[in-house]
């Protein structure tokens, strides 16, 4: 028997289908194993670190919904424990203030704290 010689990779399946079939089988099995643990997701998951309140105050300036609305809520927001800034914003439509929580506190809590304040 001649003993053939090949050159490269390629050359070598080519004239050894079995191992090429059995090594196309080898990818397809791993590939059908690792794609059940594949996350599926539309978005990443990032947890939200601000509440966002909006009011509409038909008024007719930022000026007035800046003093009728905005401050009297940033007024109310000082007692809440868990707050790290609060920003506002006022135009003639009305008010969007956005309450940034700390890292450390649950952004759950602070909802429901503002949602429960009297003002």
């Amino acid at each position: 028997m001649t003993e053939r010689t090949y050159k490269g990779l390629i050359p070598w399946f080519a004239a050894n289908p079995v191992a090429a079939n059995l090594l196309l089988m080898i990818v397809i099995v791993a590939g059908l194993l690792t794609v059940v643990d594949l996350r599926k997701e539309a978005f990443p998951a990032a947890e939200p670190d601000s509440l966002t309140v909006s009011v509409t105050y038909l008024s007719g300036s930022a000026q007035q919904s800046e003093e009728g609305v905005a401050i009297k809520i940033e007024e109310a927001l000082e007692g809440v424990t868990g707050i790290k800034s609060v920003t506002s914003t006022s135009d003639s439509q009305g008010v969007t203030v956005t309450v940034e929580g700390q890292s450390d506190y649950s952004l759950d809590t602070l909802l429901s704290d503002v949602k429960n304040l009297d003002s």
